[in-house]
């Protein structure tokens, strides 16, 4: 139900209704009337860089009325996903846009806004550096943020190039134009009794945008945001922070965030998707990703069409899911295009055609079509940007998400017979009809897949040409160690699947390199919240002699969790294991 009316709350957990790609975390909450306990049933998989030692670790902590137990990060006083004797939590990304670039006009040491002259905040900051001097800069503030200058950093560039803008430009980020980053939301989350306890402070964790799952042991579940979302009169430039008519127009108020509870429909998801439809109170803006979402809900509603009562069991089967929604969604147009320019002996006798009509759309391990199809739609977005750029250019696009959208909604509309002409689409021929790009880059798909053929000719497998890499951390910056401590795990799943192994568009590694997976996963059913299933994506170091390690790597990638279960402190045995603080 959209929120049409000032104030007035969702009441449905609501999907975005385009596809897109991007990649993160899944977490989905369900309360008793679908679940095998009766009792509600949280799952979460936060996805992050991959990397060992892990940044995430488990804690299992005995208080005088509750046990605590999850995940934390190193230097953080808090669980991030976990459960306490009385709710389980477990969050995504809010992918809205909170963060702008803004052209400035400066003179001397004032900034101009509407024709006025306002002096800019001068900050000094020190870093002190082990047995040297302090590093000792200034960073001037205009109202909208710190100013950088023209010079773009190729951190922030899309061809990680630098390079230099017309006005200097200050940095607008949400939680900097507040004057407080808290931490009170997430504590009194961990402690939390019941919703009441952490609901009506949702407003006090002013630092990134997230979405908060919970399910509580009386039964509730719900959802809410927190973080700042902004609204804006501008898309695809830089704001103008010399002219009060063009920057963010507000945000949306706290007591109008995004939250539901307890919803008709029994269950809740996000996963980095648009929490709301187009025809939302308020636009939001943002790097949505709704594929994954899509297929949770899509098995979810399978289970329950067919009378299944979900368990940790289930979710862990969800968890695993390698069906690509988004190939499943433009594949069969692609084909169908092929086959209205093809003749029919020319299909018969193309491989290539025979093979990806026959695929299931799951990127499984052993599929030869998954790999394939990710070359096809690989090359459909590179050899359309080569008429602009080198390929070495071109391929960090393709981890740009939107660029993939671009391409889909080409794709979706000449499936419907628009006549789309561009003269990026001339890569074959001097035509710049689009539809006979598509046609022709299928036809050139063997020169795309060499290299991935096997001597026999098969197309190689997706589980040995797509892996996940975990850089060392310690030693990123030494290459003969982080080789040594580094690892590499051959997965299924891409980014668009809900087991997710996002790749990157730019790896001198391979052409399909996990850069992003799950780095913990967690599943709580609340008839037992003081124990729930978890499974870390890696152990403490990287050692090659510690099978420990490699142990954990194979649970992972097969989802075998672990139930975290109470120390007996009544046994003698567990004496040792036991530390009184």
């Amino acid at each position: 139900k959209d929120n049409k009316k000032k104030g007035e709350k969702i009441d449905e957990a609501i999907l975005g209704n385009n596809l897109n790609n991007a990649g993160a975390s899944n977490c989905w909450n369900l309360d008793g009337s679908h679940t095998k306990s009766g009792k509600p049933l949280l799952s979460n998989d936060p996805h992050l860089s991959n990397g060992h030692p892990n940044i995430f670790f488990i804690v299992k902590l005995y208080l005088p009325d509750m046990v605590i137990s999850g995940a934390t990060m190193v230097g953080t006083p808090v669980f991030i996903t976990g459960s306490n004797s009385f709710i389980s939590w477990g969050l995504t990304t809010e992918n809205s846009d909170n963060t702008d670039f803004c052209e400035e006009i400066i003179q001397g040491d004032y900034y101009i806004k509407d024709n006025k002259n306002y002096p800019l905040t001068k900050v000094k900051e020190i870093i002190n550096i082990k047995n040297s001097e302090a590093f000792v800069f200034e960073v001037k503030y205009t109202e909208n943020g710190p100013i950088f200058g023209k010079k773009i950093p190729a951190s922030f560039s899309l061809f990680n190039e630098e390079f230099e803008n017309t006005f200097p430009l200050s940095a607008r980020i949400g939680f900097m134009r507040h004057e407080y980053t808290s931490f009170d939301f997430y504590m009194r989350l961990n402690l939390a009794r019941s919703p009441n306890d952490f609901i009506p402070y949702k407003n006090d964790y002013i630092l990134a945008n997230y979405n908060v799952h919970w399910a509580s042991k009386d039964g509730q579940i719900g959802y809410l945001t927190i973080g700042i979302i902004n609204l804006k009169k501008y898309q695809n430039r830089f704001c103008h922070g010399f002219s009060s008519q063009d920057v963010i127009i507000n945000e949306i108020p706290p007591e109008e965030m995004l939250h539901l509870t307890s919803p008709k429909k029994g269950y809740i998801i996000s996963a980095n998707n648009k929490p709301v439809s187009n025809n939302y109170l308020y636009k939001i803006i943002g790097n949505h990703n709704n594929a994954r979402a899509y297929r949770i809900h899509e098995l979810l509603e399978g289970y329950f069409k067919n009378d299944t009562k979900i368990s940790v069991n289930e979710s862990i089967i969800i968890m695993k899911d390698v069906k690509n929604p988004n190939a499943a969604y433009i594949l069969p147009k692609i084909l169908e295009i092929v086959r209205r320019n093809m003749e029919a002996k020319e299909l018969r006798e193309n491989k290539n055609y025979q093979y990806l009509r026959k695929w299931n759309f799951e990127y499984d391990k052993e599929s030869r079509e998954a790999t394939l199809y990710s070359l096809l739609e690989r090359n459909l977005c590179l050899q359309l940007l080569t008429k602009k750029m080198s390929i070495e250019k071109a391929k960090p696009l393709l981890n740009f998400f939107p660029y993939y959208n671009f391409i889909y909604g080409m794709i979706d509309k000449i499936y419907k017979g628009e006549k789309i002409a561009l003269k990026e689409c001339t890569v074959y021929n001097r035509k710049d009809d689009c539809e006979k790009y598509i046609v022709n880059v299928f036809k050139h798909l063997n020169e795309y897949t060499k290299g991935f053929r096997e001597s026999s000719g098969l197309m190689k497998k997706w589980g040995t040409v797509n892996y996940n890499y975990f850089p060392n951390t310690a030693f990123d910056d030494i290459p003969i160690l982080n080789k040594i401590f580094s690892r590499k795990k051959y997965v299924s799943g891409c980014r668009d699947t809900i087991k997710i192994s996002r790749s990157t568009g730019n790896s001198k590694m391979g052409e399909f390199v996990g850069s992003q997976s799950p780095r913990i996963q967690f599943v709580c059913d609340m008839i037992e919240p003081e124990e729930p299933y978890i499974m870390l994506a890696g152990g403490n170091n990287g050692s090659p002699i510690q099978m420990y390690y490699n142990n954990l790597m194979d649970k992972f990638e097969g989802k075998v969790l672990i139930k975290f279960k109470n120390i007996d402190f009544n046994d003698e045995k567990n004496e040792k294991r036991i530390i009184t603080i």
